[in-house]
């Protein structure tokens, strides 16, 4: 491939990939029309259009600089670049959010532009073109205007680009850096390659500009839409997708064409036919082209999954573990297998404690990559105080320019402790709850970038809300017990056989139900139904209760009636709803012969199941009216054993036979109790 054809894909290649990006800008939102779009993208589709049509023109100069006609026009209609250096200027004072200023300078440089391109097409512009590769034109006097007009421009823009960055803070900062990138690679390469060089008569390296064009359209859409190189990576995925289809299609397509046509001697047309129609039905009816696609997405967007898995993860946990320290520890474990972090902690606001200054402190919470800490008390109150103000995520070299010299010396020491490089703040309703520290390096030795602070900082903020909730159930379960615990003691005052068994059955239950590995939400279900699980009894009669021997048919039938009259009692506590379901069928069998619906097997709740087997357990080893005796654990242990699949769920029994074994010491408190 000589320097010719290559120069010619250059620059084909720049424009596509410009104008893909100006379509996905456009059509982003689904709308693909212009006057929905912000100021902020309409400039970057503006810079995206002007650079692909630019590098366009200039890739079919080269096509046709055999016919001296059209590539006289082109020559001369390659001043369009002057459009990208309008579009530069008009979204640089977008970027620094002087809007009116941007609408006026913008439109003054698209006049000037458009003049110079009208200019190009007389004697002022370009007289002759006299090589197209290497470029050599003879040009008038309007091509020192054209080029100083450029560069004036291209040092407006870049010093204004310039002074905004020194002068921001926070993490728009690290976003402008990339804007910067882009706008300084336009200067070098825009502005050395197509003004001043020209100004000399050297424009054979115009066409390489367009390699930069890439790099400087690229690093400005990533500044604006930073961690959303949806457009890119999407069409990229699809693009590798597609082809492998193809290929595979076309690989098909000739191996079955050959079949027919030289083996089973059909002609080439049904050979053909029948050819597409096979291919055509494996990839409409096969279930490998998704298998494909997911091996592909899972290739080319492994980084965007994994984040995705991460936040579907944690946006789950909050809803799910209710525990404060088991969620910080869930936490800080997907924030280390995601992104790789090595040393984390996380600080949450204690307001029990003050320092000295009468503020609150945040005190360590969980941390993970330390041995020990020196200090559990995160005490960088400027930094806390900046938090608290701006609410996004802090790295040290934003700190770098937002503290004096000494300040920063001070933090970077102090933080040296939570090798901390990053610090994200938990915000909850405007309050600053937590923080957030990192050490910048990964583990396989690499640095956070954006995307990943972004994601940090979106999962701080699902994880105020876990943090917020757990903190609400835990006062509302505090509530709760000591209603639970109230209708406890009010039964048991009614029955002298009941004083300690639902304490008794309760943690019979936890305990089985930890042993399942069961989650804490469940588990704090069933300890409520322990508790609860005989209210019912109320409605009952004493005498029938108390009553020694046998009970008449239509006592057992009162007595029946106890788990629907505990459940009807926990209708009017919403929060009591899942509980009062699990009382509801507490005495069902696992043959189906129990009540109140005589449920079979797994048609039983599972928290009802470990419920009826540890209310059992607990009356066979208590004295009662209608028996002579309590049951022996030996007894008990026989018992249950012959009610494996009868009475109780047969795993749920072999499970219990361990935690016996595992505690004997229960039991026997229990049978000297009685």
């Amino acid at each position: 491939m000589d320097l010719l054809q290559l120069t010619k894909i250059i620059n084909f290649v720049s424009s596509i990939f410009c104008f893909i990006l100006a379509i996905s800008i456009l059509c982003e939102n689904n709308s693909c029309k212009i006057r929905k779009m912000l100021k902020l993208d309409f400039g970057m589709f503006l810079l995206a259009l002007t650079t692909g049509l630019w590098t366009t023109n200039m890739g079919l100069m080269l096509c046709f600089l055999n016919n001296k006609p059209v590539s006289q026009f082109l020559s001369r209609l390659n001043w369009i670049g002057g459009f990208v250096v309008a579009s530069f200027t008009y979204l640089t004072l977008i970027m620094i959010k002087q809007y009116k200023k941007a609408n006026i300078v913008g439109i003054i440089q698209f006049i000037i532009a458009a003049l110079f391109v009208l200019l190009a097409f007389t004697p002022l512009g370009i007289k002759n073109t006299i090589s197209v590769f290497p470029l050599q034109r003879e040009t008038g006097k309007a091509e020192l205007f054209f080029r100083i007009w450029i560069f004036v421009s291209v040092l407006y823009f870049v010093y204004i680009t310039i002074r905004n960055y020194l002068t921001v803070e926070g993490n728009d900062k690290l976003k402008f850096q990339y804007y910067t990138i882009g706008v300084l690679i336009f200067a070098i390469i825009g502005v050395l390659f197509n003004s001043v060089l020209p100004l000399f008569k050297i424009e054979k390296f115009t066409y390489f500009t367009s390699i930069g064009s890439v790099i400087w359209v690229l690093s400005t859409f990533y500044s604006i839409h930073t961690y959303k190189l949806l457009d890119i990576e999407v069409i990229f995925c699809d693009a590798i997708r597609y082809s492998v289809f193809i290929i595979i299609g076309l690989v098909l397509n000739y191996v079955l064409f050959t079949i027919f046509s030289n083996m089973l001697d059909i002609s080439p047309l049904l050979s053909s036919t029948l050819s597409l129609l096979i291919v055509g039905t494996i990839y409409f009816l096969s279930p490998i082209r998704e298998k494909i696609n997911i091996t592909i997405r899972n290739i080319v967007l492994r980084k965007r999954t994994v984040y995705q898995k991460l936040l579907e993860d944690t946006v789950e946990a909050v809803h799910t573990i209710l525990d404060l320290d088991s969620l910080l520890e869930y936490v800080v474990k997907q924030i280390r297998s995601a992104l790789g972090a090595t040393k984390i902690c996380i600080f949450l606001l204690d307001k029990e404690t003050k320092d000295e200054n009468g503020e609150y402190v945040y005190r360590l919470a969980t941390m993970s990559g330390f041995n020990s800490l020196k200090t559990t008390v995160f005490k960088q109150y400027k930094i806390i105080k900046w938090l608290k103000q701006h609410k996004e995520p802090l790295l040290l070299d934003i700190a770098y320019h937002t503290f004096d010299t000494a300040d920063y010396k001070e933090l970077t020491e102090s933080l040296h402790l939570f090798g901390a490089i990053i610090i994200i703040p938990i915000i909850f309703k405007d309050e600053l709850i937590g923080i957030i520290t990192l050490d910048q390096k990964k583990v396989d030795g690499s640095i956070f970038d954006l995307e990943d602070i972004n994601i940090l900082k979106t999962l701080a903020d699902e994880l105020a809300v876990a943090i917020e909730n757990s903190k609400m159930y835990k006062e509302l379960n505090t509530a709760y017990l000591q209603i639970t615990r109230a209708l406890s003691l009010a039964l048991e005052s009614k029955d002298d056989y009941l004083i300690g068994h639902s304490d008794n059955v309760t943690k019979y239950a936890v305990l089985l139900a930890k042993k399942l590995g069961l989650q804490e939400r469940d588990i704090y279900i069933l300890a409520q139904a322990g508790m609860l699980h005989d209210l019912g009894k109320i409605t009952i009669h004493d005498y029938i209760l108390n009553k020694p021997g046998k009970l008449t048919e239509e006592e057992w039938e009162e007595v029946k009636q106890h788990p629907i009259k505990g459940a009807r009692i926990l209708e009017p506590l919403p929060f009591l709803d899942e509980v009062r379901k699990v009382i509801l069928y507490h005495h069902e069998r696992y043959d189906g012969n129990g009540y109140p619906e005589g449920l079979k097997g797994e048609q039983i709740p599972l928290l009802s199941r470990i419920l009826t087997l540890a209310d059992s357990v607990d009356a066979m080893l208590s004295k009662r009216p209608y028996k002579d005796r309590e049951m022996t654990i030996d007894e008990m242990i026989n018992e249950i054993i012959a009610q494996k699949g009868k009475h109780f769920d047969p795993y749920l029994v072999d499970k219990f036979l361990e935690i016996i074994k595992e505690y004997p010491e229960l039991f026997t408190k229990v049978e000297k109790q009685h």
